[in-house]
């Protein structure tokens, strides 16, 4: 018969605090990395909302007998839908009921980063930063 050898344990007094420690270390890059996730994905869905009121505006725009109030309206209904504010927008030419038959109207939104920024503060320096979109269509006849 066999002599049974205990299993012998490693003492858990030495490990105790490793998973603590190896936390405290890790999170700040982990969060990091999470919160610029979240807010790159907000970015990418303002630039989205942007260029669909700039496309909404321009296709109103394009129409006879729109006026630049009825344009501006609309785009502002659209990034209301969106939760955007603090847009400017801009009309080229700024009368769209002047415009000759097939001659190009611009529409262009933008708004600076910091007024839709869901983190505070500035992150990675985009404080300054203006995002904007335009759209051309032309006059229907």
């Amino acid at each position: 018969m066999m002599a049974r050898i205990p299993l012998r344990k490693p003492p858990a007094q030495n490990t105790r605090g490793s998973a603590a420690v190896e936390f405290a270390v890790i999170s700040p890059v982990l969060f990091l990395f999470l919160f610029g996730t979240i807010e790159f994905g907000r970015l990418l869905m303002v630039e989205q909302c942007l260029t669909n009121a700039a496309r909404e505006g321009a296709r109103l725009a394009v129409l006879q007998g729109a006026t630049s109030g009825q344009v501006i309206s609309r785009i502002n209904a659209y990034l209301d839908s969106c939760g955007i504010d603090g847009e400017s927008i801009t009309i080229t030419p700024a009368n769209p009921s002047g415009v000759d038959v097939d001659q190009p109207i611009t529409i262009t939104v933008s708004v600076p980063y910091a007024s839709i920024a869901w983190i505070p503060g500035s992150f990675a320096g985009l404080d300054s930063t203006v995002l904007q979109t335009s759209s051309v269509m032309r006059k229907e006849g």
